[in-house]
């Protein structure tokens, strides 16, 4: 009797399991983007995308397929009725968005992003200087379809990138008190490059910072513990030759706020302590002097504290808030509404505190 009841369980069992067990997509029967383009020209959006084509002896060669449609909502359907299988985005890596679209608004294509379960949050935005479109073509040619996302990534844990990806962007554009930024490409010498971060005021592109005040906004959001950076030193360090500076390695930093709120604007005091290492000096003689040190320490600390000033007041200018402080108010003073930040920001004094701590190990001449 056991054993026929075993049997007939392992019968239903073998009917039941097909059906419970998720429909699984065979790479084979599937489309694989790696990298989208959105671009505007304010009467169209025009889509692409490049996926791989595998060939015997593990060959592989990337297609670029290109759709035009007045609503960018339907560039990916567009795009599957001329592909043989169907498109998934499990694996996409980057969404690269030309200037004029962004600049028009991106708020229905994060929203998209959001609503599909399929995309990996880690997937990288970028902006791209004219068409994005254009820096495909490059990338198809070079067979390197992940070329950006590795680059964004590389320049993030190795250069003077902030910390960005989807998750990031999403945070700072839903969050109260704080606006996105997002990578920048141009093409020059038919390459690609990043050339500093797109500022964005809520879902629209304002302003374009360069790689150097990326790295000054990294110090703001983050510990820092990579990047360079050219300072200019003391005239006993450029032996008198004000053309020559020094390239100094962040070995770690550490940033921190307070927020006064005060009767006519907020205020925010912001203290960056660095710890860098000198790699590149006119003199190398100067690291030998302890006073010779000191005063370079110093001098690094007010350029800093110069450039950051000039950053921030450039930020409020543009009224574009990529480090957060409209948030920093807001928990200080939670009974501002969301138009009361925005027009209170402009308004916010700030000082700014740097102390440089020079370590020696690893200069060279």
């Amino acid at each position: 009797m056991a054993k026929t009841t075993l049997i007939t369980l392992m019968i239903v069992l073998s009917t039941c399991l097909p059906g419970c067990i998720p429909k699984q997509k065979v790479i084979d029967d599937i489309e694989l983007p790696q990298i989208l383009s959105i671009d505007s020209d304010g009467k169209s959006y025009k889509g692409a995308i490049l996926i791989p084509r595998y060939k015997a002896m593990g060959d592989t060669e990337f297609k670029l397929i290109d759709t035009v449609s007045s609503s960018n909502y339907d560039l990916i359907p567009r795009i599957n009725r001329r592909t043989k299988h169907q498109i998934e985005k499990g694996q996409l890596g980057m969404v690269l968005l030309g200037n004029d679209y962004s600049e028009k608004g991106i708020g229905d294509q994060l929203q998209s992003l959001t609503r599909d379960p399929k995309i990996p949050s880690m997937l990288q935005l970028g902006v791209a200087e004219g068409n994005a479109a254009e820096l495909l073509d490059i990338i198809q040619k070079s067979g390197e379809p992940f070329f950006l996302t590795y680059m964004v990534e590389q320049n993030i844990n190795n250069g003077n990138l902030p910390m960005m990806n989807l998750h990031e962007a999403l945070f700072n554009y839903y969050g109260e008190g704080r606006d996105m930024f997002l990578p920048f490409f141009k093409k020059e010498q038919g390459e690609v490059k990043i050339d500093g971060l797109a500022l964005f005021r809520k879902d629209k592109k304002i302003i374009n910072i360069n790689n150097e005040e990326a790295f000054l906004l990294n110090l703001l959001l983050n510990h820092a513990k990579v990047g360079r950076y050219m300072v200019p030193g003391t005239k006993e360090a450029l032996n008198e030759d004000p053309e020559k500076q020094i390239l100094i390695h962040i070995n770690k930093s550490k940033v921190s706020k307070h927020v006064k709120i005060e009767e006519s604007a907020p205020s925010i005091s912001i203290r960056l302590e660095m710890n860098v290492k000198v790699e590149e000096i006119p003199d190398l003689a100067v690291l030998k002097s302890k006073a010779k040190v000191t005063k370079l320490e110093k001098k690094m600390g007010n350029h800093f504290e110069k450039e950051i000033q000039t950053l921030l007041s450039f930020f409020q200018e543009n009224n574009v808030d990529p480090v957060g402080f409209g948030d920093l108010v807001r928990h200080k003073s939670k009974d501002l509404n969301s138009k009361e930040l925005s027009e209170m920001y402009p308004e916010i004094n700030t000082h700014v505190r740097v102390d440089v701590t020079i370590n020696q190990s690893g200069t060279t001449e």
